[in-house]
């Protein structure tokens, strides 16, 4: 994936984090839950690990089966500031354009 959309920033990892720890409550195990979501276990590891970003739509999806609202997701204590986020959203679109560039 290219572009901004494939940028991981802070609110990112924070999502994957809080994810896993609901998973890990219910007492899912990371294959259990990749198979009720319908994903590749190695993709829901990299979320978990904030390496890879969660769509909206997927979001969601992960909400409903663990039975939360989405902005559960969302909620702190957070580590960072908003300032950071947009930092971290301004480094990837700098170098998707700096490989637009080669």
């Amino acid at each position: 994936m290219t572009g901004i959309a494939a940028v991981v920033t802070k609110i990112d990892r924070h999502i994957g984090n809080r994810l896993s720890l609901l998973r890990q409550r219910r007492g899912w195990s990371m294959a259990t839950f990749a198979r009720l979501i319908d994903m590749p276990e190695e993709h829901l590891s990299a979320m978990e690990h904030g390496e890879l970003r969660i769509s909206s739509a997927l979001l969601f999806a992960c909400a409903s089966q663990l039975d939360v609202p989405l902005n559960y997701f969302f909620s702190g204590p957070y580590n960072f500031t908003f300032e950071e986020i947009v930092d971290d959203l301004r480094r990837g679109h700098d170098a998707v354009l700096r490989g637009m560039d080669d």
